[in-house]
């Protein structure tokens, strides 16, 4: 066998693995690069949270469709949330909560929740949730900072109907069912 083939050999086998060497270790420089870390927290109890003292239903009353055709919205119900029972920050617990509504999305406007009669429904209108500011909580998104620290906190928050798109809306029945998550800091 010729030696300077099996040199010519050895060096093409070696450049070879010199390059897939560099590429292996650029591809781990790569796949770290493009890594994900999720950090939590497991809490021996979060807070109790409640609707004006344990409802589960609230009745947002009667609006006219002259007023939702002139105004927009209808007459603002006041309803309270509340979280008590949470953990001290002295006992470990989070000083801040969130409160996040959730639903079935309004088509004309979907930071509003749909009417979701199915007899006798509304149409062209939907319900909007407002918090103590006066700022929509639009659908799906955390509201504003509550300061838990002590234990416990009341947040107040309204809610409209309010007329959605174009079309002047019709009479009839209004609901809508929306969940709620807390999230604590």
């Amino acid at each position: 066998m010729d030696m300077g083939i099996n040199m010519k050999m050895s060096k093409k086998f070696l450049a070879g693995a010199l390059i897939f060497s560099a590429c292996s270790a650029l591809s781990t420089v790569a796949q770290a690069a493009n890594t994900i870390t999720f950090n939590g927290i497991v809490s021996d109890t979060t807070c109790t949270a409640t609707i004006d003292g344990g409802l589960t239903a609230i009745d947002m009353g009667t609006t006219s469709v002259a007023d939702l055709k002139a105004y927009t919205y209808g007459a603002a119900k006041n309803f309270s949330f509340s979280l008590a029972d949470c953990p001290t920050t002295e006992e470990g617990g989070n000083s801040i909560a969130r409160v996040t509504f959730g639903g079935e999305s309004d088509t004309a406007n979907s930071d509003y929740f749909k009417n979701q009669a199915t007899e006798e429904a509304a149409t062209g209108v939907a319900v909007a949730l407002y918090d103590q500011a006066g700022s929509l909580m639009k659908n799906n998104e955390e509201g504003s900072d509550v300061d838990i620290s002590s234990g416990a906190a009341t947040i107040p928050f309204t809610v409209k109907m309010v007329k959605s798109g174009a079309a002047d809306p019709t009479k009839g029945i209004v609901q809508t069912t929306v969940t709620y998550n807390v999230t604590y800091y």
